[in-house]
């Protein structure tokens, strides 16, 4: 399953500060969807460039399938063949 999500800027009620982390109707969701996640990354674009990032520490990220990292390609082939080497299959 893939989300696809704006960010917005979140209190962070443990350290006091904010947090970059998914848009959603309501306050009390977004805290929570990460958490059901095995990877959240943040797209960045420069000019025409687009990356992917899973190391920005001013973001609620995480990383399961790929590496911490910023300046990542954009592309969901790496995070499939991890999936498929712990035994995922891709059934019609």
């Amino acid at each position: 399953f893939v989300l696809l999500s704006h960010v917005e800027r979140e209190t962070d009620p443990v350290v006091g500060g904010t947090k970059i982390t998914v848009s959603t109707l309501g306050r009390a969701l977004a805290p929570v969807i990460p958490s059901k996640f095995s990877d959240v990354i943040l797209a960045s674009r420069d000019g025409a460039k687009w990356a992917w990032n899973t190391a920005n520490s001013l973001a609620d990220l995480k990383t399961r399938n790929l590496p911490v990292q910023d300046g990542l390609p954009p592309s969901f082939g790496p995070i499939i063949e991890k999936w498929k080497s712990r035994g995922g299959r891709i059934s019609p």
